[in-house]
């Protein structure tokens, strides 16, 4: 498969060009279909193709160059020369023509050589003498002259001064004789600034990102000319990855090539390493992208790569150091060359975001720093495009075991780590897994991990570790052997027995932890007829145990009142419950009490501790809080505090814009939403809705 990725059509024959050329047809006949028709005589339009390195823009200038040199009729009328990799030695305008009669000559035209030294007073006319040598012989062979010079835009900068450039342009217009088609990939300001010399001179012509169809066109082509039957059945296997190599890449041929020879070469290869393979191949051409930059662009174009999500003005000034001014002139120039992606919103504050999320995707893990390759939050990014449910769900058991057996560098265990576990897509207790032996490991920093408490429980960690892996049975036979208190080993036989559907041991162990001291016994005793549909029982265990103090039945106890709108009940309970007992229960769970006191309409306390919790609370906490306060139609009391603090959008993004969509009259802000978090929102939206029916029907 190298050979595909370093194929290059200068070396093929004419007839292999037009047999390989597959995409890009409108734009090939647009240029060519305007050369046959155009009378000798005539005014011409003279064009530039732009696009991105690897758009296609060498191949459609060899696509035409060999139409012409195959067709009769424009044979018959017309010379092609391309210039396709000289520019380098192009530094005055009688450079371009020197090379021009070169390549004529090579063509077997014989122009004789000029001595420069005779003009060495005035190289303007040394200029124009070779200009006029390639006029003389055109002219007396009954030709014209497609010269066909990619990258044109270093062409045109690599001009001594403005002289140079406003020469070739009067040359062009006096002389019928030569045509220029070029290729840039960039929209520079010879094109566009009015006071330049080549403003609205060429017709400019965007090569646009290749669709889903035209990728696997070409795919199929290069399938049959290269006889690789694999391309095809990758195009049957794996549908989804292509359309995930069209989102990642923009559909870049080049960039597409590579994900395309790995999967080929490593259909077996997957993860961290199997991307940084492809990032590794792709940084010549994004290094060279990048070399092309002035100073100043690269600049923001590297800060703006490091918000991964939408970013606006205001947001890069403190980032770049620079006045809003500046960077929004420098975002205009990136976008222009088709860089970055320009949002537009109903207002004048427009966002932006690198068009290809490969491209800053490799900006994080070749640029960033350690905190931004941490974050993870591209290569989350890319894990769920690329893979599907099941496959992150594999990646994440193989890098639990890696983590257990050691043979894993630091690098991949941190990067894949907090990917792996800030994605959606992994069920939760294989998430827990790879937190646990992530920890165990010593290979990841606790501080990068998420909150522990959604993956740990209270037992130790042999324990937990079956309690995780729903090894019930192995957790029968480590705790009858551990050394544990009494009531807690009873108290966790209890849980292990209930996950085993066996209530009558169950039962028994939560009564023994109880007579043992363990208060959380009579919570078992609560909780198991409460799952069995024994109310009246369940009620009773949960009331002996809350005269303990025991908190979670106080919790579990007013929260089935509350979910089962049992107001009187409820009402009743925190009447009666020992004040204590209520203080550290309102204390502990902050976000259910304001809840309830919402509920039960004593609006005061419910400020309160709402206030109280939103400054003090732990990250989980707060994420239930804002969504138990959208769906008691406090949207407005949401989006209060997520003005007052801006930071925690970012840690409640899916709430964050479930809030704004509730709202209405949003769709500003809402653009900057990610793509890639729209199903949780919606998520969230239709549970939301669903407790807001159920509470006010």
């Amino acid at each position: 498969m190298t050979e595909l990725i370093q194929y290059q059509n200068a070396n093929q024959t004419n007839e292999d060009v037009i047999k390989n050329f597959i995409i890009r047809h409108k734009e090939f006949d647009r240029v060519i279909d305007d050369i046959r028709t155009t009378q000798d005589g005539a005014s011409f339009q003279h064009y530039v193709f732009v696009g991105r390195r690897g758009s296609g823009k060498s191949t459609l200038l060899r696509r035409i160059e060999a139409e012409i040199n195959l067709d009769l009729n424009l044979n018959n009328r017309f010379i092609a020369v391309n210039l396709g990799e000289e520019q380098s030695g192009i530094y005055k305008l009688y450079d371009l023509w020197d090379y021009v009669i070169r390549s004529l000559n090579a063509k077997g035209y014989n122009i004789p050589p000029t001595d420069f030294r005779i003009y060495k007073d005035n190289m303007k006319d040394f200029t124009k003498a070779l200009h006029g040598q390639i006029i003389s012989t055109l002219q007396s062979n009954n030709k014209k002259l497609i010269l066909l010079v990619d990258n044109i835009d270093r062409v045109l900068s690599s001009r001594g001064n403005d002289e140079d450039a406003a020469m070739l342009r009067e040359l062009l217009m006096n002389f019928k004789d030569i045509r220029i088609v070029g290729g840039s990939t960039v929209m520079s300001e010879h094109f566009w600034r009015y006071d330049m010399p080549f403003y609205e001179f060429f017709s400019i012509k965007k090569l646009e990102n290749l669709s889903l169809v035209e990728i696997e066109k070409l795919l199929v082509h290069w399938s049959e000319q290269k006889k690789l039957p694999e391309i095809k059945d990758l195009i049957k296997k794996y549908p989804g990855k292509i359309q995930s190599i069209r989102m990642l890449t923009d559909g870049m041929p080049r960039t597409m090539l590579l994900f395309v020879d790995m999967l080929i070469d490593r259909p077996q290869q997957h993860g961290y390493q199997y991307l940084q393979l492809i990032v590794d191949r792709a940084t010549p051409i994004y290094q060279e992208r990048l070399a092309q930059l002035p100073p100043a662009q690269n600049k923001v174009l590297t800060e703006l790569a490091f918000f991964w999500d939408a970013a606006s003005v205001d947001q890069l000034i403190s980032r770049c150091n620079m006045d809003g001014k500046t960077i929004s002139a420098l975002l205009n120039q990136l976008s222009q060359i088709r860089y970055v992606e320009k949002i537009k919103g109903r207002t004048k504050n427009h966002l932006y975001r690198l068009e290809e999320r490969f491209f800053n995707l490799w900006f994080n893990m070749t640029q960033g720093g350690p905190q931004q390759r941490h974050e993870a939050k591209a290569l989350t990014d890319f894990l769920e495009n690329w893979y599907n449910k099941t496959e992150l769900k594999s990646l994440c058991f193989e890098l639990s075991h890696s983590l257990t057996s050691g043979e894993i560098t630091q690098d991949y265990a941190a990067s894949m780590s907090v990917a792996l576990l800030n994605s959606k897509k992994i069920p939760k207790e294989a998430k827990q897994n790879l937190y646990i032996n992530a920890k165990k490991s010593g290979l990841v920093e606790t501080k990068y991990l998420s909150d522990a408490k959604k993956y740990f429980g209270d037992f130790d960690e042999a324990i937990t570790k079956a309690f995780v892996a729903k090894d019930y049975n192995k957790a029968i036979e480590i705790l009858k052997i551990s050394d544990i208190n009494q009531g807690k080993n009873y108290y966790g036989l209890g849980l292990c027995y209930f996950e085993l559907n066996n209530f009558a041991e169950s039962e028994n162990y939560f009564h023994l932890a109880f007579e043992n001291n363990e208060i959380r016994g009579l919570f078992g005793l609560a909780f198991l007829f409460e799952f069995q549909g024994k109310e009246s029982e369940s009620e009773k265990f949960y009331m002996q145990a809350i005269k303990y103090g025991n908190m979670d039945a106080l919790n579990n106890l007013t929260l089935s009142y509350f979910i089962g709108n049992k107001k009187a009940k409820l009402n009743d309970l925190i009447k009666n419950v020992e004040k204590k007992t209520l203080g550290v229960f309102v204390k502990n769970k902050t976000e259910l009490a304001s809840m309830i006191y919402l509920y039960l309409g004593d609006i005061q306390k419910y400020k309160i501790l709402s206030d109280q919790l939103l400054q003090e609370g732990s990250d989980i906490v707060k994420g239930i809080f804002l969504i138990t306060m959208l769906e008691h139609k406090q949207t407005n009391w949401v989006l209060n505090y997520f003005n007052i603090k801006p930071i925690a959008i970012e840690e409640y993004k899916p709430i964050y814009y479930t809030a704004l969509t509730l709202q209405g009259n949003n769709d500003q802000e809402l653009l900057k939403m990610p793509p890639e978090i729209a199903k949780n929102v919606n998520d969230i939206i239709l549970k939301v809705k669903e407790r807001q029916e159920f509470y006010y029907g």
